[in-house]
């Protein structure tokens, strides 16, 4: 049961980081850059 919160905690930490990250990326570069490393970010996570 300790797992579940473990991750439901990572979890809440990285959804915390999203809009920071993101205004940050679409300040510095373009939008097809930011399209690729997003899929390519979740392809490996989701194939890991």
């Amino acid at each position: 049961m300790k797992k579940q919160y473990l991750y439901a905690g990572i979890m809440i930490l990285l959804w915390s980081f999203t809009a920071t990250v993101t205004k940050l990326l679409i300040s510095s570069i373009d939008s097809m850059q930011i399209l690729f490393f997003s899929s390519l970010s979740a392809f490996l996570f989701l194939f890991k």
